[in-house]
């Protein structure tokens, strides 16, 4: 461990730079106006030698130079107990996203606060609490809530100040959301070029009820791309609804089965990750084999049916990078705050694939 009296100071930085000690401070602490003041061979040597020294400035005391908190708050309405949850997966990717926006605001000097993941009720019981923190000195905040909570609450901080970036939630059309998502058009077009490109050439897409505003995006790029090439979309809507019953599984499957014995579908894309887990599940059970008989390409697969596990652990699917995503919505925080864009913006990232077992090639 380092003694106390072997840790490298600002006089230290200043005397091997050649510099004066308020110099050395304005630079090392990026204060302005000064800092943009000094010759460029100037602020490079300095830097170099509080490298060197291993030498770094208090986090606060750098803050205070910038006027500026370097603390940002993070709050994910998701995150939820997956004991008591287990339908909820989100968690996995809403950990990847946390910890993409901690490197990349790291990178910007800032660092993120992660707070009590509420839910609407904690938001109604005390609303007062969270912005209690709010108001405590962060530059801004990073949130993934519902449309109802952005609305009652979150709006409120943007109002005060605080600006906000939003994680999957764009806001109304036209409206002053600054946001990052994922391009759900392009998870259609690429599910699309992803099968095609294997051969296959009748590929039904299926979505259910539960078709948000994502789900809906996907459909239209995988519709799009399709037309693009000449070909006819096949689309099926599964018709069970929340709470479900036995008659509403039951008729899906039929339905599902059906649908692909008179079509003559090859392949499916499966536009979430229920419909995956039900495509999966449904062709087992019907004595379909994946992807002899017909091949599945689908979106994070929830991991709720026991005995299909191994299915979707072979599922060849579209995923959101939550690293980089997490990463985008740091970046566009830090050049908020650092008053780069003034107008609301959105930043989408690009989907990946995993490729795995559940997609033939056909000669």
């Amino acid at each position: 461990m380092q003694k106390r009296r072997d840790v490298p100071t600002l006089m230290d930085v200043a005397r091997r730079a050649g510099v004066s000690p308020s110099t050395a401070s304005f630079i090392v602490r990026e204060r302005e106006p000064q800092f943009s003041q000094y010759a460029a061979e100037t602020v490079k040597r300095v830097q170099l030698a509080a490298k060197e020294l291993g030498y770094r400035p208090n986090v606060m005391a750098v803050s205070l130079g910038r006027r500026q908190s370097p603390f940002f708050g993070v709050s994910f309405q998701f995150i939820k107990d997956v004991k008591s949850d287990p339908m909820n997966v989100r968690p996995m990717l809403m950990w990847e996203i946390f910890r993409g926006i901690t490197l990349a605001g790291q990178a910007h000097g800032r660092y993120p606060v992660l707070l009590t993941s509420p839910d609407a009720e904690s938001y109604t019981r005390d609303p007062g609490a969270i912005d209690h923190v709010i108001r405590s000195g962060l530059c801004g905040m990073i949130v993934s809530v519902d449309p109802a909570l952005w609305g009652a609450y979150v709006s409120r901080w943007e109002d005060a100040g605080i600006p906000c970036i939003s994680i999957f939630d764009r806001g109304v059309a036209g409206g002053s959301r600054w946001f990052v998502d994922l391009d759900n058009r392009r998870v259609g077009s690429l599910a699309w070029e992803y099968l095609h490109g294997r051969g296959h050439s009748k590929v039904l897409c299926v979505w259910d009820h539960r078709g948000a505003a994502g789900v809906v995006d996907r459909i239209r790029g995988f519709r799009e791309a399709q037309r693009a090439g000449g070909y006819r979309p096949m689309c099926l809507r599964l018709a069970r609804r929340d709470p479900e019953t036995q008659e509403d599984v039951q008729h899906d499957e039929a339905l599902l089965i059906e649908t692909i014995r008179s079509t003559g579908a090859t392949a499916i894309f499966a536009t979430s990750g229920g419909v995956s887990m039900d495509v999966l599940a449904t062709m087992s059970r019907k004595g379909l084999r994946v992807p002899e008989d017909c091949s599945v390409i689908g979106i994070d697969p929830l991991f709720t049916y026991a005995e299909y596990v191994d299915l979707a652990a072979r599922m060849t699917e579209i995923i959101c990078p939550g690293h980089e995503l997490g990463r985008a919505a740091a970046n566009l925080l830090a050049r908020r705050v650092d008053g780069q864009v003034s107008e609301p913006t959105g930043v989408l990232v690009q989907p990946e694939i995993i490729e795995r077992e559940s997609v033939a090639v056909i000669q």
